[in-house]
Parts: C-alpha cells; structure tokens; sequence
C-alpha cells in the first residue's frame, strides 16, 4: 500500500507536441511530488480483420495496423469489399480497405440464397437465388419451362400425322 491516493487535475497553459516530456511539481506544504509526463497520441488503429481499436502509433504499427492520428472508432457496420465480400467493420477502416460502408446499423448476414451476395452489399433478393438482378424480386418465383402457342399447335400436328401413320400400319397388316 502507497498510502492515501489524491487525484489532482491539471490544466495545461499550452498545448504538449507529441513526444515532448513535461514535468509537474506539485507542493502540498508537507510533500513535494514530481510527475514527468509524455504525451502519448492515441488515435483509431484499422488492423486486419478485426475491429478498430484506440491503440497508441507505434503499438499499433507494430501490429500491422493502419493509424489514423487524432481519429477515433465509430461502431463497426458492414464493408462491402470489391470481390464482393462483405465483412462488419468501423466505417473509415472499412474506407481505408477499398470497401464501401453500409448504412448505420446494417450489418452482413451472410449470403442467405446461394447466389453469391450479401444482402448488405446489394443482393436485393436475399431469399432467392435466381433473382439477382435490381427489381426483379419475387418471392419464391421459380421458373416452369412453358410451350407457346405455336410449340403447342407443332406438337398436335406431330401426334395427328403418328396416329395417321399408325392407323395405315394397322390396315395394311389386317387389312
């Protein structure tokens, strides 16, 4: 145990540069304390796959990171990436990776119909995998193969000219 703990508050005159170490001398009458302090700049920090974290520059260099100086994180959405993936990430990360952030609140579900596309990043038919074009939703449409009219009157025309062919057949053969 260090003893009592006092918290003081200390307002500055000036603005500390980055890096510069400054020294307090706080005199209470009965002690005298001295605290050096360095000031430290914190800022957003985009690692790869995974969320933006407020970490100093050099920790966050040293992880990999991109630092984005004074910046801070917002709370991650989805990022559609440019093959088409989409992952929830901090909207300036998500910008810094090539991506496009979705709406505040939307996050990536996952591709729910097979077809490639998240419903995040513009598939405008989550539950149907054939419908991938903009505006063309309807649910649960599936597509029957149909004869026209013309394929219709063909195909009777075919079946009259196999039951004259069969009729002669069977007069010859008894006839």
């Amino acid at each position: 145990d260090n003893g009592p703990t006092e918290v003081v508050e200390i307002v500055l005159d000036r603005v500390i540069p980055f890096g510069e170490t400054t020294t307090f001398t706080f005199d209470d009458g009965v002690v005298t304390n001295t605290v050096s302090y360095t000031y430290v700049s914190l800022g957003a920090c985009c690692l790869d796959e995974s969320p933006c974290e407020q970490l100093e520059e050099s920790v966050c260099v040293s992880r990999g990171g991109a630092f984005l100086p004074f910046g801070s994180c917002e709370p991650a959405r989805g990022c559609c990436l440019d093959d088409d993936v989409c992952i929830n990430r901090d909207p300036v990360c998500c910008a810094l990776a090539g991506g496009s952030p979705t709406a505040a609140s939307t996050f990536c579900d996952g591709d729910s119909d097979g077809d490639g596309l998240d419903a995040a990043c513009g598939d405008n038919c989550p539950d149907d995998p054939f419908n991938t074009e903009e505006g063309r939703c309807v649910d649960n449409f599936v597509p029957i193969p149909a004869v026209s009219e013309w394929g219709l009157l063909i195909l009777a025309l075919l079946l009259l000219v196999c039951a004259k062919l069969y009729a002669i057949r069977q007069r010859r053969a008894y006839g």
